[in-house]
């Protein structure tokens, strides 16, 4: 199941680029874009969550330095740097060293967690890194800007920091942390979005999907209700029924996907380079997949996750065992 849902997450984020770029054509910021996922994903599920599971809102005092993180780092951190990354150096360059995340988290939870991490899952995480270099086309004598590759690294760094919370906050219910994520995370991009500045009214228009004419209001239906809750939901629920260093590298399959969607969509043809970087993506994944992932515990058997819900970076909630 959780394999599943990790494929699932990759898929639906994997249309947020088509997603973005179309509503671009009627002058759509990428971080309004951003901005506005965020905030009406968040206000769709607050109605819901009242409702249906109100106390999922409910968090003990030992986790709010946590969500606080989590809407700062993992949902606004994550993309608001990886936007400014783009501003600064090319888009192949930007995803590439993003999506380190993965080898990031293994070194926290080999160093932090003291897990053992088996030689399937590190060979899987260079071979996906190697995948990703030939799928965004890395090409030798490109000038990088210092300050973007540092807005990339950060962007690395709370994506990999997006996957630990999520099993460090693995007491606490699902849909009230993604409603705190990104109400948190709309909340800290405001200033820079400037959603003042946004048409309303452009929504009311077409944009060109490839070769299709496609309601605006359909193409930000499309982008908040697949590529960013249901996207969210089910990464979370990979990575517990995971783990975030399983669940991270299983990520990086979203290049694949948005890579395949701008085919579809857009008419974006691929090279032989980049169709045998997705391939070795999807062999590291795979290998990936058959790793297990143990912690090395002394004190004897994990506590259970639920039985008391805080920020346990440091400290993992329980034992993993993948295959």
């Amino acid at each position: 199941m959780g394999l599943i849902m990790a494929l699932t997450s990759a898929c639906c984020f994997g249309f947020a680029g088509v997603a973005a770029k179309a509503l671009s054509h009627i002058g759509l910021g990428s971080l309004q874009a951003v901005w506005i996922r965020l905030l009406i994903g968040a206000c769709l599920l607050v109605p819901f969550v009242l409702v249906r599971r109100r106390d999922a809102l409910r968090v003990p005092r030992s986790v709010l330095p946590a969500l606080a993180a989590y809407g700062l780092l993992a949902v606004a951190g994550a993309q608001g740097m990886f936007f400014a990354a783009l501003s600064r150096i090319p888009v192949g360059i930007a995803l590439l060293i993003i999506y380190l995340a993965p080898v990031l988290v293994l070194l926290w939870a080999r160093v932090m967690w003291r897990r053992r991490i088996s030689s399937h899952a590190v060979f899987g995480a260079v071979l996906v890194t190697l995948g990703l270099a030939s799928v965004v086309q890395m090409r030798a004598g490109v000038r990088l800007d210092p300050l973007g590759l540092l807005f990339a690294l950060s962007a690395a760094c709370c994506l990999a920091t997006y996957f630990l919370l999520s099993e460090s906050l693995a007491g606490v219910d699902l849909l009230g942390l993604l409603v705190w994520g990104l109400g948190g995370g709309a909340i800290v991009l405001t200033p820079v979005a400037a959603p003042w500045n946004i048409r309303w009214s452009a929504f009311l228009e077409n944009v060109s999907v490839g070769d299709w004419q496609v309601p605006a209001v359909g193409v930000l239906a499309w982008l908040v209700l697949v590529s960013t809750i249901a996207a969210y939901l089910t990464s979370m629920g990979a990575v517990r029924r995971l783990s975030s260093p399983l669940a991270s590298v299983l990520a990086s399959l979203e290049v694949l996907v948005a890579a395949v969607v701008a085919l579809i969509a857009l008419d974006e043809q691929l090279s032989l380079a980049q169709w045998c970087g997705m391939f070795l993506v999807l062999a590291g994944s795979f290998l990936a997949n058959r790793a297990t992932v143990a912690r090395v515990s002394p004190d004897g058997p994990a506590q259970h996750p639920e039985a008391e819900p805080q920020l346990r970076l440091f400290h993992p909630t329980r034992q993993h065992a993948e295959r």
